[in-house]
């Protein structure tokens, strides 16, 4: 009888400790942790064999208001010896290339490449370019900027070493004496020519992961610009500049143009520290927080 009342008082007991469980707190949630350790050897590249190409696009304004006959913002064309001095203090770099783009309405000369416009080593090509220039017609910015883009992205995309596109450089230089001019437009044209600008550098830098490109905009004021006009320039080419991640300059005359002081042609990548994480082995769970000093020593 004895035991039959004791083991009715234990269920009973067992039964009350089991209800009163439904009124506690809710339980915690854990994370097991296993320490884990993962051995090995990375082999870096032989920074010996590393190759930084720098691609190097001279867009070269050759309207008629550059001039001719002595008479222009450039009429003896200093500026394509300017180019020409460039190409040869740096053509010795076997990873630097160029590309001359002569415009005014369109293209009309640009150097070539397997039988498309592009990036060559070949001093004579570049030369041929430069020479016997004939500036006429009027100045399409928006038209030269689309070329820029379909030109860099053929080059990106015949490209056979895709490994080497995140330590590709690419720095075009857009020199105008003047403001965008197209027959039948009327309304300038800002906008879309800082939108095509915008364009190119996605397409490289995002789309291509092209390590570096940069848009520089180099303004030889017109002889005969009103201050307006030549305010209305500035303006814009300090925006091309910006949008293109480059630098602006003025050439107040065609004597002073020198594109080897400005152009910043440094060949190393630079590498950037994105992400440092900092974790706490030590924080155990509470009721409500987390108690990261849980050694009470005051050190979090």
């Amino acid at each position: 009888m004895g035991r039959k009342l004791l083991a009715s008082v234990f269920v009973f007991c067992l039964l009350g400790f089991c209800v009163g469980c439904d009124n506690g707190p809710p339980l915690e949630n854990t994370t097991a942790r296993q320490p884990a350790v993962v051995q090995g050897t990375f082999y870096t590249e032989s920074p010996d064999e590393l190759i930084f190409p720098v691609k190097v696009l001279f867009a070269l304004d050759c309207s008629g208001s550059m001039g001719a006959a002595g008479v222009g913002s450039d009429p003896t064309n200093q500026r394509l010896a300017a180019t020409m001095e460039f190409v040869e203090r740096y053509n010795s770099n076997p990873n630097i290339s160029f590309e001359i783009m002569l415009w005014n309405q369109s293209v009309f000369r640009t150097t070539y490449v397997d039988g498309y416009p592009g990036f060559t080593k070949d001093a004579g090509d570049i030369q041929a370019v430069l020479s016997n220039v004939n500036n006429t017609g009027t100045t399409d910015y928006v038209g030269t900027i689309e070329s820029i883009h379909q030109d860099i992205r053929r080059d990106i995309m015949n490209n056979d070493d895709h490994e080497s596109l995140a330590r590709t450089k690419y720095i075009v230089v857009f020199f105008s004496d003047g403001l965008d001019n197209v027959p039948g437009s009327d309304a300038p044209r800002v906008n879309d020519i800082l939108n095509r600008i915008d364009e190119v550098y996605e397409m490289a830098t995002e789309e291509y992961g092209i390590r570096n490109f940069s848009f520089h905009t180099f303004f030889l004021p017109g002889i005969d610009m009103t201050p307006a006009d030549r305010q209305e320039c500035i303006d814009l080419m300090q925006d091309m500049a910006e949008h293109g991640h480059g630098q602006f300059r003025i050439f107040e005359n065609a004597d002073t143009i020198d594109f080897i002081s400005i152009v910043d042609m440094r060949l190393t990548a630079e590498y950037l520290i994105k992400y440092i994480c900092a974790y706490n082995f030590n924080v155990i769970p509470g009721i409500d927080t987390l108690y990261p000093d849980s050694d009470g020593d005051g050190l979090s």
